[in-house]
């Protein structure tokens, strides 16, 4: 059944991810559609908790944990459009889902979780995938006479920030069971993202139509994507986890943008998604 949690949630931050694709020539501010995406997973998360018939007694931890989760991945996504902007599109991208490295390497201190020489090599593998497809495309974005020392601050503020986010995420799950409710934790992340951006969003004017429909439609693919990651985590380890679930989408995505938008995929983007299949294979053979 874990396996099953684990496609479930690479099926729907996959979704999300051509979402986002398809939305891009139709929605002017992505802070928008985040936004969007936030208060309105909230919203449904809400009514999950409303109708479900368990009530745990919830200590003060998992609402930190929630909310640790919501404001780190509001300012990791902050900071990846900045640093979007401001230099190459996908070395931002992939620091930013890089961040996996963090939440296995904190597994490992922290929880004494094995690793193995072979769980490394399929990590590395993972890493170079993605190291490759950022070159992909050769996209630049923003200025190029921005301040390097800010971009470089921007990249590995966004790697350190998902991370984070990921941590919180996976502490929520080794809470004691009578502290733990995966609905709730999810209705504070959500809650909280979604009010951390709402001035911005409103002092700007980006609810646009496009901007709010998408989001919505975003918004379900992630509760599905973020409910189920957090059901695997309950019952496979870190290693496995956060690299398959943040790394598939991507490398499917390139798959389907080439199929489906005719997007050229270069030697080097093949290579990356090669790379990236062998360490997600290796992962699962060791994880399973």
């Amino acid at each position: 059944m874990a396996a099953v949690y684990l496609l479930l949630s690479v099926a729907g931050f996959t979704s999300m991810s051509l979402m986002v694709k398809v939305s891009e020539r139709k929605v002017r501010s992505a802070r928008g559609l985040v936004c969007a995406m936030f208060l309105f997973a909230s919203a449904v998360v809400l009514c999950m908790l409303l109708l479900s018939p368990s009530r745990p007694e919830l200590g003060a931890r998992l609402p930190l944990l929630g909310a640790g989760a919501g404001v780190s991945s509001v300012l990791a996504f902050a900071c990846t459009s900045y640093a979007i902007r401001r230099g190459h599109f996908g070395f931002a991208v992939t620091f930013a889902n890089a961040s996996f490295l963090l939440s296995v390497l904190f597994s490992v201190l922290v929880w004494n979780k094995p690793l193995g020489w072979l769980g490394c090599a399929g990590l590395l593998l993972v890493l170079l995938g993605l190291v490759a497809l950022s070159g992909n495309d050769g996209k630049k974005a923003g200025g190029a006479h921005a301040s390097k020392l800010l971009w470089l601050g921007a990249v590995w503020a966004s790697f350190l920030l998902s991370g984070v986010c990921q941590v919180c995420q996976a502490s929520a799950t080794r809470l004691p069971a009578e502290e733990y409710d995966s609905t709730f934790f999810l209705l504070i992340q959500y809650a909280v993202g979604g009010l951390l951006l709402l001035p911005g969003a409103i002092r700007n004017r980006e609810f646009e139509r496009p901007a709010v429909l998408f989001g919505m439609a975003a918004a379900v693919s992630s509760i599905f994507g973020t409910f189920f990651i957090m059901r695997a985590l309950c019952r496979l380890p870190e290693s496995l986890v956060f690299p398959v679930c943040l790394c598939a989408p991507i490398l499917i995505s390139v798959l389907l943008s080439f199929a489906f938008f005719k997007e050229p995929v270069r030697a080097r983007g093949g290579l990356g998604v090669a790379l990236g299949v062998a360490g997600l294979v290796l992962l699962s053979v060791i994880g399973g």
